[in-house]
Order: structure tokens, then C-alpha cells, then sequence
């Protein structure tokens, strides 16, 4: 009986969001890793600051960043059309822009200035290159959108 409540909730969220600007930023797995990231940076780090909280952040990131980044740039290039649909070869520069940024973010002199500058937390590992493969997945999501 729960379970049925709970379904026909997220129906009902589905269908009504789903004629929306930016249906894609409400799909439940991009939702789920939005969710998740900020529970890891603002809970979990702090409690368990240890070497899956830092790759929690790098997977979840990595995966609704792109999105998000589309969608800001198209609606700052047209904030008065409805934005339902995706791009193709778009939403791919959106992933390798964000792949570039989280590379010069983790692993170049920019790091230092950023920590000094925002007091931030980045801690370089080589392993955390391993996020990158969430680009598959990401891609997966926004073909669902593609025009």
C-alpha cells in the first residue's frame, strides 16, 4: 500500500514536471546525485572524511554537472523559450567542458589558487580520474532529450 502511495507520487511529479523547462534536470537520477552530493559535502565529509566521501563528490559531480551546465547556457542564451529538449553534439561539449574543469580544478597550479582564494578543500588524487567514466551514464540520461 506504501509502495503504491509512493508510485503514484512520483507519477504524478513525473507528468506534471515533465511539460517543463529542463525536464532532464528532474529526471530521478540526476535528482538522486544533486541529493547525494550535497549530502556527502555537507554531512558526510565531516563525519567520515575518508577515500569514498572524496569519490562520492567526484562520481555525483561529475554526473549532474554537464546538465546543469547546459541548462544555464541555454537559458541565459534564451531565458523566454521553453528548453524541453537537448542537443546532441551540445550536451557532449558540456561533458568534456566539464571533464576539462574538473582535470584543471584537481590536478594544476589553479588548485592552489583556488584554495587560497576561496578556502576550499581539494585534495589531488590521481584515482579520482576514475569519475570520468560517469560520462557514459550522463550521456545515456540526456539522450532521452535529444531533438
Amino acid at each position: 500500500m506504501v509502495l503504491n502511495f509512493i508510485k503514484i507520487i512520483f507519477l504524478e511529479f513525473k507528468s506534471r514536471y515533465a511539460r517543463r523547462n529542463f525536464p532532464y534536470l528532474t529526471h530521478p537520477m540526476v535528482l538522486a546525485a544533486l541529493i547525494i552530493t550535497a549530502l556527502n559535502d555537507h554531512y558526510l565529509k565531516y563525519q567520515f572524511h575518508n577515500f569514498y566521501t572524496g569519490k562520492i563528490s567526484d562520481f555525483s559531480g561529475l554526473f549532474f554537472f554537464p546538465l546543469f551546465l547546459y541548462a544555464m547556457i541555454e537559458f541565459v542564451k534564451s531565458p523566454q523559450d521553453l528548453h524541453r529538449v537537448i542537443k546532441k553534439k551540445q550536451i557532449l561539449y558540456m561533458i568534456i567542458v566539464t571533464d576539462i574543469l574538473f582535470v584543471v580544478f584537481k590536478y594544476t597550479v589553479l588548485r592552489d589558487h583556488l584554495i587560497s582564494l576561496f578556502s576550499l578543500s581539494i585534495t589531488p588524487d590521481y584515482s579520482d580520474l576514475v569519475a570520468l567514466v560517469v560520462n557514459w551514464p550522463t550521456y545515456l540520461i540526456a539522450r532521452k532529450y535529444f531533438i
